[in-house]
């Protein structure tokens, strides 16, 4: 009667985090590379829906703009950086649990069979990664999210010899 009723094993793992921290950014001012914008407004204030960040809170890092700073580098081109500092944001935080459930069988002492099923993020939840964080060319994505951190729902089942 053991043998049907005892030998099961249920395993759980949550894994929680606060979001990633980003940087707004905007290519070029004469170097080809990106550099981050200055904060001119409530980033929070006036959204679209589905946007985490406002567009209209930056502007480009322009020589003579209270807040930024610009040097020459050693190739002679004008490099300027704005006010908003480095990962001043951060994205939403994420979640995801991971189940197994298993059957253990015992033939001998040293030997037994398991059998499980896994499945990795179970809730299937939906975890953005951090929005779209560069306001070149009027990125119409900017501050949208657009990629995610997490795969979909996995499951597999398993048969495993201990000995």
């Amino acid at each position: 009667m053991d043998k049907v009723i005892g030998g099961w094993q249920w395993n759980t793992v949550l894994t929680a985090t606060t979001g990633q921290h980003f940087s707004v950014v905007q290519d070029g001012t004469g170097s080809g590379g990106a550099t981050i914008a200055n904060i001119i407004g409530d980033p929070f204030a006036d959204r679209a829906p589905g946007q985490y960040l406002n567009p209209a809170a930056f502007g480009a890092p322009i020589q003579g703009n209270p807040g930024t700073a610009c040097v020459t580098n050693l190739a002679g081109n004008l490099v300027c950086w704005g006010n908003s500092g480095r990962n001043h944001f951060t994205g939403p935080g994420y979640s995801r649990t991971d189940m197994s459930f298993f059957k253990n069988v015992h033939f001998t002492e040293s030997i037994s069979l398991q059998l499980g099923i896994e499945a990795f993020n179970i809730f299937n939840q939906n975890n953005a990664l951090v929005p779209q964080n560069n306001l070149n060319n009027n990125n119409p994505n900017f501050g949208v999210f657009t990629d995610t951190y997490l795969p979909p729902r996995i499951m597999q089942y398993r048969i495993k010899i201990l000995f």
